[in-house]
């Protein structure tokens, strides 16, 4: 009998590992091994519960991508990998991100400013009209007068008096994307997440920017996404040279203290990714 209730336990034991090894997030609808995931607005943390009450665990960076374990409340409950979940987060602070895709302006060359439409209608009754480049030729002309009047249909510009620097570019997760003009050769809408840095007065939003005459909160970040996998290591010889050079060089700098670095190692390893 004792031996019995030992294998029962052990059973248990095996059962509970097992369960929690095999945690992963939530699969899209229609999909079988793709999983949802989110974006973080300003101000995100991390939570220990789903109850208003529960500690807080950190503090998230902006445009942090989190997999969906689970959805109770107002909080989502989630993690940075496929492994485990890491805690929760309120719904209003994040956006649900099905594409896991990201979009960067072109070159300039032969093309206008793109233009931000307020909603999805906005943009789709635009091209649905006669004269769409008078319209979006409109559009620019009204924003460049910082005069825009109340429910205008484009809310941001794309930087009108120059181009945005290709070493310096803006990334923009792309939420869905409507191709029912582009079979016909027309434009393809596609719906992005993009972040108002504010002046500093808005208390919904982090300070990505500040009023003329103060000292910014804005940091500059350094990622390094290297492939460690064994037969790659020539390169990561090269590549971790590189990196020291350019953070001494990096040291000398004035604005060093508002200079963050991190690396990022992957493998064709699945089962350690």
């Amino acid at each position: 009998m004792k031996n019995i209730l030992k294998i029962g336990v052990a059973l248990a034991a095996l059962l509970c590992a097992v369960g929690a090894w095999a945690e992963q997030p939530l699969v899209q609808d229609g999909k079988k091994s793709v999983f949802q995931r989110l974006v973080t607005h300003p101000g995100a943390a991390l939570y220990s519960g789903p109850e208003a009450g529960a500690a807080k665990v950190k503090d998230l960076p902006t445009f942090s991508m989190m997999y969906i374990y689970g959805d109770e409340g107002d909080r989502f409950r989630v993690g940075s990998s496929t492994v485990k979940s890491d805690g929760w987060i309120d719904k209003k602070l994040a956006t649900e991100w099905p594409q896991a895709i990201t979009m960067v302006f072109t070159d300039r060359t032969g093309r206008d400013p793109v233009l931000f439409f307020r909603d999805h209608k906005a943009l789709e009754d635009t091209c649905l009209l006669d004269d769409v480049s008078g319209a979006v030729a409109k559009y620019q002309k009204q924003l460049a007068t910082n005069e825009v009047p109340a429910k205008f249909p484009v809310i941001a510009s794309e930087p009108m008096d120059k181009a945005v620097a290709q070493k310096n570019f803006y990334l923009l997760p792309v939420l869905s994307i409507d191709d029912q003009f582009y079979e016909n050769q027309g434009p393809r809408l596609i719906e992005v997440a993009s972040i108002n840095p504010g002046t500093g007065d808005d208390k919904n939003s982090q300070a990505a920017s500040s009023p003329k005459g103060k000292d910014s909160d804005f940091r500059t970040g350094f990622v390094f996404v290297i492939d460690t996998t064994i037969s790659m290591k020539p390169y990561i010889d090269q590549t971790v040279e590189l990196i020291r050079n350019l953070y001494d060089e990096l040291e000398k700098n004035p604005n060093a203290d508002k200079m963050a670095f991190a690396v990022v190692a992957f493998r064709s390893n699945t089962d350690r990714s």
